[in-house]
């Protein structure tokens, strides 16, 4: 019996993303990051092209469960 290789998921930063877009929201200045691939400031619409990189289901779900952890504390 062999064992299975991990199933694979794309993990996307989107707490980045919404982090960035808020504070876009507030007024702020876009970062100089390479996730952000452009940014209207008079139509106020950002346009994201995230890195998506294979990681395996279970870490990714720990992943998010300790983000998911934090953003309910804060």
């Amino acid at each position: 019996m062999h064992k299975e290789s991990p199933v694979h998921q794309l993990n996307i930063k989107i707490i980045e993303m919404l982090l960035i877009a808020l504070e876009l929201a507030f007024g702020k200045e876009p970062p100089n990051l390479p996730i952000i691939s452009s940014y209207d400031k008079v139509s106020r619409i950002v346009i994201f092209l995230p890195k998506a990189e294979p990681m395996a289901y279970e870490e990714l779900k720990n992943k998010y469960n300790v983000q998911k952890t934090a953003l309910r504390s804060a």
